[in-house]
């Protein structure tokens, strides 16, 4: 893969990871200010704040306490299974439960599976203009603004300097901004981040009292005082990473119209002015001034775009000073918030990673292959075929089309699978989502002979498409004597697929791992075992093997993935003199899978630590 697809795909996994994610929690932060608003504003402004926060936080972060960790349960998955028994066979369609070891990714489910009027490098290129022009223009209008500012006469004395030295002396402001008078009639903004000014109109200079004026420049020291113009531009930042996304939009709005109602009340509680007396400075400066802000979030003002004047003013009227209410609630409400919520993906499930995981019966692995030096090999050993071992349950023979193929004809009609061994009559096709193939329901999903079934599908062009054979929670394909299939899976795609979603169906490989496979005399001093995969994997993982031969693993460590998704780490305590040998996968434990839900090959791992320890 190169370094442009490398992007492309790492691209393609976030923005659609941060899409569902800013969507649900702009749905959560919703319903917090519906449950609390009769809660201070700065309550609600807080939770909207995390909302822009969430699109600059890894989509990967996780916690055990993450959403996440809830979501993934629950994600609705279609099962075709039919269970067999002595007098009749039935069919049902249910929705699973995605078990825990399946190592179902969370903010790393598929994409968008039919990409047909656009390749993903077009997709991305497109975001990449639209993120382009929306910070250009942004950048621009804001450097007119300023030059524009500094044209203006600036007011360090007289009437006006007197109401904000007034006003920053209430609100413990050391070092207000400068103020400029402008002859365009406007409201009242402050711009600048760095060294700011307050903009006033000369026709509100000459129309509003002393205290009309000090209150107004009360409201913009609070904008400065709340660092509102740096909130202002991580705005414009996050806007214009997800310019085309409408909930972004709303959390930008709502976060906004909250900021104007947390310095309305921090004039009535920390300024100490009455709620009718600035109810009607609000109405004076609404009537004096009526442009609005020509760019919100590179400067703040008493009116900027979806102020809500009624509203605004209905909040004044009802204030009430709480400044001997303790806020402890609240802030608990919105610590749980952020600790439960901004986390979004499911943390990584390690199925099968410790000896006492993994019973010794269970280990079925391909023999290592090795070359002609006779030194096992690490990579791309897997991609060649080799007989299947004999094993006690039923294995997949051949599957149509093959499990990894591009280019299927859309046309076909169904996906057939082959097993080694005569089966029962029962069976689980598992799957969901549009990655699942839609059921041709005219035609009966059937078992042709005693090896052979039949999935009636009705394909697409272009599409990628993802199978399951049995699962953890549904395994109906079976032997006469009840032992079931693995799960595994057939993937492919059809005609016309993009080179994104032709991607998907790659079997991972191992690049690296260290130490070397075979390798002699490791030194004890080696505390983790590392391997790299050439494709982001999907966050499960299954070392496999059993007792002595299997490392021990530390108290209290636990395996990792990188933030990429390409390595895992497992930490080991190796002992001298020993020979150690495990599996990245078995016949039966396939959680080391692609971000696709493709399984690695089984692979032996083994190698010999040194007798005497390293100095």
């Amino acid at each position: 893969m190169s370094i442009t697809e490398s992007v492309v795909d790492a691209w393609w996994g976030w923005i659609i990871a941060v899409t569902w994610q800013v969507a649900l929690l702009t749905c959560l932060a919703l319903l917090f200010a519906v449950l609390f608003r009769k809660a201070p504003p700065r309550v609600r402004h807080s939770v909207w704040l995390l909302v822009v926060l969430k699109v600059l936080i890894p989509t990967s972060f996780s916690t055990p306490w993450s959403a996440g960790n809830w979501l993934a349960p629950f994600r609705s998955d279609l099962t075709v299974s039919f269970v067999s028994s002595p007098n009749e066979v039935t069919a049902k369609t249910t929705l699973r439960h995605a078990a825990p070891h399946e190592a179902i990714p969370s903010d790393k489910q598929s994409h968008a599976e039919n990409v047909s009027l656009f390749t993903s490098s077009g997709l991305f290129g497109l975001w990449s203009i639209g993120m382009a022009i929306s910070i250009t223009t942004s950048l621009i209008q804001y450097r007119r603004l300023c030059r524009a500012t500094s044209r203006m006469p600036l007011l360090d004395e007289g009437p006006v300097r007197i109401a904000v030295e007034r006003a920053a002396l209430k609100l413990n402001v050391a070092s207000p901004p400068d103020i400029r008078l402008s002859n365009v009639n406007a409201s009242p903004f402050l711009v600048g981040t760095l060294e700011p000014s307050v903009v006033v109109s000369k026709s509100l200079v000459d129309q509003a009292s002393a205290d009309e004026l000090e209150t107004v420049l009360m409201h913009e020291l609070l904008h400065w005082k709340h660092r509102d113009t740096w909130i202002g531009w991580l705005q414009i930042l996050v806007q214009s990473l997800l310019w085309f996304h409408p909930f972004m939009w709303l959390a930008n709005s709502r976060l906004r119209y909250e900021r104007e109602l947390v310095c309305d009340e921090a004039v009535l509680r920390e300024g100490g002015v009455k709620p009718d007396e600035y109810g009607k400075t609000l109405l004076r400066v609404l009537t004096v001034s009526r442009a609005r802000p020509v760019l919100a979030g590179t400067h703040v003002g008493i009116f900027e775009r979806g102020a809500r004047i009624q509203n605004r003013l209905e909040t004044v009227m009802q204030f009430k000073d709480e400044r001997r209410t303790s806020l402890t609630g609240y802030a608990l409400a919105v610590a749980t918030f952020a600790i439960l919520f901004l986390p979004m993906s499911a943390s990584v499930n390690e199925d099968s990673v410790a000896a006492a995981d993994v019973e010794s019966s269970t280990l079925a692995l391909a023999p290592p292959r090795k070359d002609k030096a006779g030194k096992a090999k690490t990579s791309g050993d897997t991609t060649k075929k080799e007989a299947k071992p004999k094993t006690p349950y039923p294995q997949i023979l051949k599957t149509q089309p093959k499990a990894g193929a591009t280019g299927v004809d859309p046309s076909i009609k169904e996906i057939r699978v082959t097993f080694d061994r005569d089966m029962g009559q029962g069976m689980s096709w598992t799957g969901g989502g549009p990655e699942f193939p839609p059921v041709d329901k005219s035609q009966e999903v059937r078992w042709i002979d005693k090896r052979t079934c039949i999935l009636p599908v009705k394909l697409r062009k272009a599409a990628y498409y993802r199978v399951g054979i049995n699962s953890k929670s549904h395994q109906n394909f079976k032997d006469p004597s009840g032992k079931a299939t693995p799960p595994s899976a057939i993937f492919f795609t059809t005609k016309g697929a993009s080179r994104a979603l032709q991607n998907k169906v790659k079997i991972p490989q191992i690049t690296k791992i260290t130490p070397a496979n075979g390798s002699k005399d490791v030194s004890l001093t080696t505390k983790q075992l590392v391997v790299s995969f050439n494709v982001p994997m999907g966050g499960g993982m299954s070392w496999t093997g059993g007792g002595d031969s299997f490392p021990a693993i530390p108290d209290g460590k636990r395996p990792s993935w990188s933030k990429d998704g390409r390595t895992c780490t497992l930490p080991v305590k190796l002992d001298q003199d020993r020979e150690y040998q495990l599996g990245l996968n078995s016949l039966s434990h396939n959680n080391f899978q692609s971000r696709w839900g493709v399984p690695l090959k089984p692979v032996v791992y083994s190698f010999r630590t040194a007798s005497i320890p390293s100095k």
